[in-house]
């Protein structure tokens, strides 16, 4: 937002978002804020458009959404909470890549996961899909500490 891209913030908490994107435009820069639970493919699908038609484009995607829960041995943990954190975390990864239409030439994506997401192969798999459509594609995956 400093260099003068506009920056589209989505989250499932729209509100929490909405103060990010105040902050931004305070400080001189260009933001909007939606409400996106990457987990509903319709839902990234109207984020994709909304972000196209707000901001004139997509020029950069930061694919960071994720959640840690449940932190739990597995017979304490909840089955609902569970399927969620795969809904969001590897299926709401899937969405995001698969609702960005193949952009023009400039365009780049950053997808951010976990180790945990490596060792599943989901990661890797979503940044050789964004890669053979011809776009730069780094990817992030914090590993914990060790001590």
């Amino acid at each position: 937002a400093a260099q003068g891209a506009g920056v589209m913030l989505l989250a499932r908490d729209g509100a929490a978002v909405a103060g990010v994107a105040k902050d931004i435009v305070r400080a001189g820069g260009r933001a909007e804020s939606l409400a996106c639970d990457v987990g509903d493919y319709a839902a990234v699908e109207r984020a994709v458009a909304v972000t196209r038609q707000s901001l004139g484009g997509l020029d950069l995607l930061v694919n960071n959404a994720g959640i840690i829960e449940p932190i739990a041995e597995i017979a304490a943990s909840d089955p609902t909470i569970w399927a969620d954190n795969i809904r969001i975390n590897l299926v709401g990864a899937y969405h995001v890549v698969r609702a960005v239409p193949v952009p023009e030439q400039g365009f780049a994506a950053v997808e951010i996961g976990t180790s945990i997401g490596l060792e599943g192969r989901s990661l890797r798999d979503l940044v050789l899909a964004l890669v053979e459509r011809g776009l730069q594609a780094p990817a992030l995956a914090p590993a914990p500490a060790t001590v």
